[in-house]
Parts: C-alpha cells; structure tokens; sequence
C-alpha cells in the first residue's frame, strides 16, 4: 500500500488473495514438507530442521528424504515437466522429470544439490555467486547490529537468486516452474524489531531503509522473472506464496534454563562460570562496548562460545 512493492500490488489487485493457514508447528521445514505433499507434519514427520536421533543421540538434519511422494513426484509422473529453484525441504533432490536445485538444508555449495547432478557445474559457471543459505552460518552472516551490510548482502542474495532462476527457466520447457527467494524470511527474522512499530526496538529510519532497499529489489525481482515467462510462454497461472508470517513476541520461555532454575539439571562449575560471564556483559551492556571495538566474526564467535553446550551439564 506504500509503494514499496508495485509488483506484488498488480498481481494482488487483478487476482485474487487471501491470508493462508501454516503448519502446526509454523515453521519453514514443516510447511514447506506439507506444501509439497499434502499431508501434515504428522505425516510427513518434518516438524523442524532438525530431529533427535534416540538411538545414536545426535541431532539429524530433516531431509526429504522423510517427505513419501511429492508434488514434483506426481507431476513428473504424470509427465509434465518441472522446474524447482531453492525450494526448502528439497535436499537431497530427487529423480524429477526436469531440474530440481536444492534449498534449506542444502549443507554448502560443495554437496549435490541438482538433479541432474551435472547442472550443478553449468549453474555455478553461469551464476559464479549463486549463495545457498546455510543453517549454522546464518546467525554470523545476518545480525541485527549490522543493518546496512547485512541488507546489502540479502539484496544481492536475492539478484543471484534471480539471475539463476533465470538461467534454469531458459533451460527446458517447463509446465511447472517454481522459485523461492528465502531472503524475505531471513531479513523478517533478524531484523523485524525494527519493522514493526508495536515492538520496543522499532525504528521508523531503519524500517524505510529496509523497505526501500530490499523490498523494491525484491518485487523487480519478482517482476523480471513473471515477464520472462510472460514472453515464453503467455498464457499461465502465477502463484505466490509465503510458508509462515511474522509477529512481535515479547517473552520465550527456555527450557534449560526453567530446568536449571527447578534443580532437574545441575551444570558443571566450568558453565556456571560462563553462565555467571554472561549475566555480567547483560548487566553491564558490555556487549555493544566490545562490538565497538571488535569485528562482527570475533564478537559472534565469542557469543558463540559462550553459549550452553552438552557437555557442560553434570
């Protein structure tokens, strides 16, 4: 309504819209496993990223493998043809009658991510700077003490995301082409304190930054990739979609720290001393002192640290 997203407005005023229901739980691996199959996470056994293996006891990473037969499944075999771009939930891809690149939890460039394997080369080759996102560096990569470069970088995120999804839709006929950017999310996690004017960090200079920088790239984006087809191909349907929505919560509860507080876990002295550490840099807001004087990687570093690992329960 404010202009930001031309685009979108179009698509919204000459179709039609309406506010979707998410998943219980509302969380990306979740829908995402229930938007390509149907069936709810009780199904398809996708409730989170990742899950807890009870006989090995290690954490697992959700894949779709887990998923049973999905949309690209049944439309490969009815012998239509598909395109997926960064679709979360599509790792490892599977056998598809056309081209699948992989989204969340895609583990790094190196792994495969493409079906077919060998498209993997011609997409890098043709979009050198072609970024996945990845769970544990996210947090390092986008923080919300570092507005201005951490939008930069979702911006250009999200043109190398448009040149490649450009670049497969020029491969093959497609009857089904799909395209999730991912950078809206990320941006909407990290910074929505400053976007929403009902939280406390609300910040109205920084919210039109955002707005106007990444959301304007984002609706070209969209708006390039619609025109394209739109001279391939004329006559088609134009979906568009989010998995979740956002809100401001103002408490979480954590449940190793209620089981701490209830004596149903005792930690080792060397954690309550870094427990002790961090009550003292929150106290005394030593954080933002030390971001003053340190580069981002070493101040997430050590944040990192001193978070509460395993082995430091007794």
């Amino acid at each position: 309504d404010s202009g930001y997203m031309p685009f979108l407005k179009t698509l919204v005023d000459n179709g039609a819209s309406g506010v979707l229901d998410s998943t219980i739980p509302a969380k990306t691996p979740a829908a995402w496993g229930t938007f390509q199959t149907g069936c709810n996470p009780g199904k398809t056994g996708i409730f989170d990223f990742i899950w807890f293996n009870k006989e090995t006891k290690q954490n697992v990473y959700s894949s779709s493998a887990s998923l049973g037969l999905t949309i690209w499944d049944r439309l490969s075999k009815a012998g239509k043809s598909v395109g997926v771009m960064n679709v979360p939930m599509t790792y490892p891809p599977k056998s598809v009658n056309g081209i699948i690149v992989t989204g969340l939890p895609t583990p790094s460039l190196e792994s495969d991510f493409t079906y077919p394997s060998a498209f993997k080369s011609e997409l890098l080759k043709a979009v050198p700077d072609y970024y996945l996102f990845n769970l544990e560096k996210m947090q390092v990569e986008f923080n919300l003490n570092y507005v201005q470069q951490s939008v930069k970088k979702l911006e250009q995120v999200v043109a190398s995301r448009t040149k490649a999804g450009l670049f497969l839709f020029e491969k093959q006929h497609f009857d089904t082409f799909m395209i999730h950017f991912q950078a809206n999310d990320i941006l909407q996690h990290t910074f929505w304190p400053y976007l929403d004017q009902t939280h406390k960090l609300f910040d109205a200079k920084i919210r039109d930054f955002i707005f106007n920088s990444f959301y304007r790239t984002l609706d070209r984006s969209m708006q390039q990739i619609y025109e394209r087809a739109f001279s391939k191909y004329k006559d088609f349907i134009t979906l568009v979609m989010s998995d979740h929505g956002f809100e401001t919560h103002t408490k979480r509860v954590n449940l190793a720290n209620w089981l701490i507080e209830n004596n149903f876990t005792k930690l080792s002295s060397c954690a309550s001393k870094i427990s002790q550490i961090k009550k003292l840099t929150k106290t005394f807001r030593l954080g933002k002192l030390v971001r003053k004087f340190l580069p981002e990687s070493k101040v997430l570093n050590i944040e990192k640290s001193l978070n509460l690992r395993r082995e430091l329960i007794d």
